[in-house]
């Protein structure tokens, strides 16, 4: 089996990668008896490519992609949880807020 790209990760439905990762673990067991066994060399670098896939296959299916940010609001800017905003990049106010609110959308 080839190895996986994150290009063709992106590609994969839910499915796909679900097979995938599958097949890739069974492999990966395989190689792990035989190596147990002593008939795999060392050398063969065939284990930690596997493990990688594994991650990145792991990684697609069930990583989060971050969409909301730290901002302050000033005090002249009356702003709910849930509303639409514009936030502008600022000097660091905080350990983690580096975001102002300018404006409301609605």
């Amino acid at each position: 089996m080839a190895h996986l790209k994150n290009k063709t990760i992106r590609e994969f439905n839910e499915k796909d990668l679900a097979d995938r990762l599958k097949q890739v673990r069974s492999e990966l067991f395989k190689l792990r008896i035989e190596s147990r066994k002593g008939t795999l060399r060392k050398e063969s670098g065939k284990l930690k490519p596997l493990r990688k896939d594994i991650a990145r296959i792991l990684t697609r299916r069930f990583g989060r992609s971050k969409n909301k940010i730290h901002a302050h609001v000033p005090s002249n800017i009356n702003v709910k949880e849930g509303d639409y905003v514009i936030a502008a990049e600022c000097r660091p106010i905080s350990k983690s807020v580096s975001f102002v609110v300018v404006e409301v959308r609605t």
